[in-house]
């Protein structure tokens, strides 16, 4: 092959890693900060690999039959691209979004295939670039549906196993009661995460050793097995070890034997995956079957270019659609620490927390009023698309109050507040523990002078976050106050409390 031809083939490549680079770009936040996707960071290494191998004993390329289909391909890329970007700058972290830009670089490796070998290269390269989609993180409502079923599940197990063992338990939904407290069975110990990092190794082995579809299904049903049985195993040693040595001892041990479990599934998927293998007939390895079979396809430069034009045009095209829009800035305000009020002291914001939130700066903590009501507050930060603002959803007082049992009574009037010479509207809410009262008071604000929160401005259905592209939307950066005063029956008073402090502490200007 000529060295120009040679030269525009492998340039021909630059969109395809232009395709997946956008879809692993929006995937790593999963990837970072979600430990049930820590697995996703090796998945297109092991696709790379996947390929390679399939490289070995590739088909000589076939005609290209229809050549139109792969012009069409390539003008939905070039409009898809944009059109998913643009919606992506207002929800940077939005999972459909994901799974969208995930399937178009499945979509635009195809069509490459396709382009360069026809029908008989896209058959044969089918597993390694579907593999792919093993590191897409699954939409968040079929994760939480798939989660709250299995917690249960794996209490409700666990706890016949502690019985046979003689281990007294008693079983509330997915917390388990024990001698010496009570252990609870979350989303992160649902098993959830052992499944979906096994069903990537099944898929990965199965595309290794060339299995046949049955062979492959029946490896990935026995990997949900293995998933399910190690973890519910899992359960069942730190519920007898906190039974005997404390919850402080399961606490310790709960991370080593997350890896222990995830350890046995892989054994277990490889012990199968060798006993499907046992006796199956070597494939030969084709060779000198290269891209000189045949001549240079106009299609595969077509294909390239209108894809490129397409991820060439998203940023532009993003940038003029919410610049043009965007207002300026709020003067800026902060709310210090109270450090000088009685009895104060600072809360620690645990490691998972503040791996959900991702604040830019926060702080939280206890203290007392000059009458001696017990008070609790966070206050905390967001730069300017540093992360999507639903990240404040796991401060949502209804969310956090009501998952350690504080009741949510109802919602007064919303509190006019004034911060650096603008007028706020904070939520005020009244919960209850056991008859004890919580008044509660909420407030979001946003830096910029547009689009300033509304109630249900933070609910993200999918209305909400077309709407913020539609208005040219994007996160100007965030701040959330929270402030609880217990043990305080009137309405009225609790306002005047809110007032009083938030006078006391609330500075203009920025953080220095």
């Amino acid at each position: 092959m000529p060295f120009l031809a040679r030269l525009t083939r492998w340039l021909s490549l630059l969109p395809l890693a232009g395709c997946f680079a956008a879809a692993g770009w929006t995937m790593r936040y999963d990837w970072t900060y979600d430990e049930s996707y820590h697995y996703g960071w090796v998945v297109l290494p092991l696709a790379l690999y996947l390929f390679s191998l399939r490289w070995r004993d590739r088909p000589v390329p076939g005609a290209v039959a229809g050549g139109w289909w792969l012009g069409l391909g390539g003008v939905f890329l070039a409009l898809a691209y944009p059109a998913v970007w643009l919606v992506r700058e207002a929800n940077p972290e939005w999972r459909l979004l994901s799974i969208a830009l995930a399937l178009l670089a499945v979509l635009a490796a195809l069509l490459h295939l396709g382009a360069l070998g026809g029908r008989a290269w896209v058959r044969h390269f089918l597993g390694p670039v579907l593999f792919f989609l093993t590191a897409v993180p699954w939409p968040s409502v079929l994760e939480k549906a798939v989660a709250a079923s299995l917690m249960p599940t794996n209490a409700a197990i666990a706890l016949e196993a502690l019985h046979w063992i003689n281990i007294p338990a008693i079983r509330s939904g997915h917390l388990i009661t024990l001698p010496g407290g009570t252990l609870g069975v979350e989303e992160a110990c649902s098993g959830i995460r052992s499944l979906q990092s096994t069903l990537m190794m099944a898929g990965f082995l199965g595309e290794l050793y060339l299995l046949r579809i049955s062979a492959r299904g029946l490896l990935l049903a026995c990997g949900l097995a293995f998933a399910l049985c190690t973890n519910v195993l899992r359960t069942v040693g730190l519920s007898a070890l906190a039974a005997r040595e404390g919850l402080a001892a399961a606490h310790d041990w709960h991370d080593a034997a997350g890896y222990l479990a995830l350890g046995a599934n892989v054994l277990c998927l490889f012990g199968l995956t060798a006993r499907f293998c046992r006796g199956a007939a070597a494939r030969p390895v084709a060779g000198g079957v290269g891209l000189e079979a045949r001549p240079s396809s106009a299609a595969v430069l077509r294909g390239a270019g209108l894809c490129g034009a397409g991820l060439l045009l998203m940023f532009p095209l993003t940038g003029w659609w919410y610049g043009r829009r965007e207002t300026a800035s709020l003067p800026p305000w902060h709310l210090v620490a109270p450090l000088a009020e009685p009895g104060y002291r600072p809360v620690p914001i645990d490691d998972r927390t503040a791996l959900m939130l991702r604040h830019t700066f926060g702080w939280s903590a206890r203290w007392n009023s000059r009458t001696g009501q017990s008070l609790q507050g966070f206050y905390f930060e967001w730069g300017p698309g540093r992360v999507p603002p639903e990240n404040m959803n796991v401060h949502l007082p209804g969310g956090c109050l009501g998952a350690i049992g504080i009741d949510f009574v109802e919602e007064y009037a919303p509190l006019e507040v004034e911060l650096a010479g603008h007028r706020y509207q904070a939520r005020h809410l009244r919960f209850e523990r056991e008859g004890r009262p919580l008044q509660l008071l909420y407030l979001v604000a946003e830096d910029s002078m547009a689009l300033q929160p509304t109630p249900g401005a933070f609910d993200f259905s999918y209305q909400i976050r077309l709407q913020s592209v539609l208005q040219g939307r994007r996160n100007p950066g965030q701040r959330l106050v929270e402030i609880g005063l217990w043990s305080e029956p009137s309405q009225a008073a609790a306002r005047v409390a809110f007032a009083g402090f938030l006078e006391a502490w609330l500075r203009d200007g920025p953080r220095r």
